[in-house]
């Protein structure tokens, strides 16, 4: 997503209020896409990736899980994304799953 539509719907949301009195307050976050993220070597810390026990890494099962959760909540979430950034997200999701497959050598299907 590119940093002016985010700021766009970011004010849309402080105009329209869709999520009404229960959502307090929200803050948006300029980060790099998920490809840069990697081909740079960083990581996320552990405790955002997955419950494990401090000090070790986080379970490549569990990352997968979350990965092919992603792609089927993408694949039911009809008309609410853009056909740009569906694409998008796929091509990521798809990447990353190839990727944990890869480190754990079994397949992402």
């Amino acid at each position: 997503m590119e940093n002016a539509d985010a700021g766009e719907a970011f004010r849309s949301l402080e105009k329209n209020n869709p999520f009404g009195a229960n959502l307090d307050s929200y803050k948006l976050f300029h980060l790099p896409s998920v490809s840069r993220v990697l081909e740079t070597g960083w990581s996320l810390p552990t405790s955002l990736s997955s419950p494990t026990m401090p000090g070790k890494a986080p379970r490549l099962d569990f990352i997968r899980q979350n990965l092919q959760m992603m792609t089927s909540m993408l694949e039911t979430s009809g008309d609410n994304l853009s056909p740009e950034m569906r694409a998008n997200l796929e091509c990521e999701i798809k990447s990353l799953l190839q990727k944990v497959s890869s480190m754990t050598g079994s397949s992402s299907s």
